[in-house]
């Protein structure tokens, strides 16, 4: 844990199990910052606030509503787009500028993030997905003696790949449906090529790795880096907060790696 700040310090809280335990560790520590949560004024039905209020009065907490319409969020996103490194399929960036920018206007320098417990913790319905979907490749067609099933996958033609391999990549368009509006050679590249390389390195350096933990394994090489921290922190500096990410620290992240699917 870091040690204490002296300035003023805030929690991204939507009052779900991710922050409401950085929350309780926080409080646990003598720290009580300031509860910042999104609303959604014009899409009520994303709205987590009533959570959030719950889990701030739990702990005696100050919090705080940050609101984003859908004009002041059309309004960002050229901001959003300049500060990615590429171009990004995550709406949420909309939400972290927002709260950036209120954390500025309140003298809030360090933020908390509950950023990456559903990455290493299998907390995405995909993981499932694509867990069951080798499973029942296993069962229809299963491989050599010996052999990984996923590295069986990774060895496949690139359809069977593409239906087992999990990507983890967050995109505005499947590339099939780009394919006509780009020129060589991008039309012709498919980033399963790529993926499958990922997995037959991964189990390269540990051939006992089950699927789940080769799919935590992708998030933290691809998903998190390029997609997550690229933007968020973007966005942060350009507001002049530093954001710590309790949940991506590399013991934490070694040892939920390792629970079995």
């Amino acid at each position: 844990e870091a040690a204490i700040h002296d300035g003023r310090s805030g929690l991204l809280l939507s009052g779900g199990v991710d922050s409401t335990y950085l929350l309780a560790r926080l409080e646990a520590t003598g720290r009580t910052p300031v509860a910042l949560t999104v609303r959604f004024p014009d899409a009520p039905r994303y709205n987590e606030d009533d959570y959030a209020r719950f889990a701030a009065e739990s702990f005696d907490c100050p919090h705080q509503l940050v609101s984003v319409s859908e004009e002041s969020a059309a309004a960002t996103i050229e901001q959003i787009v300049c500060a990615s490194t590429q171009p990004m399929a995550s709406w949420s960036a909309v939400s972290q500028l927002a709260i950036r920018k209120h954390a500025r206007r309140e003298g809030i320098d360090r933020l908390w993030s509950g950023l990456g417990s559903d990455e290493i913790f299998g907390g995405y319905d995909d993981y499932l997905t694509y867990h069951m979907r080798l499973l029942r490749r296993v069962a229809r067609r299963p491989p050599p003696a010996g052999m990984q099933p996923l590295l069986d996958a990774a060895l496949s033609s690139g359809r069977e790949a593409r239906r087992v391999l999990y990507p983890s990549v967050a995109q505005f368009a499947t590339p099939e449906a780009l394919r006509p509006f780009l020129a060589q050679p991008m039309a012709s590249w498919d980033y399963h090529a790529s993926l499958a390389d990922f997995y037959r390195a991964s189990l390269g350096d540990k051939p006992e790795a089950n699927p789940m933990e080769l799919m935590v394994a992708h998030e933290m090489a691809h998903r998190i880096p390029d997609l997550l921290l690229s933007m968020f922190e973007g966005l942060a500096r350009q507001n002049g907060a530093v954001t710590s990410y309790p949940y991506l620290s590399p013991d934490l992240v070694a040892m939920a790696s390792g629970f079995s699917p």
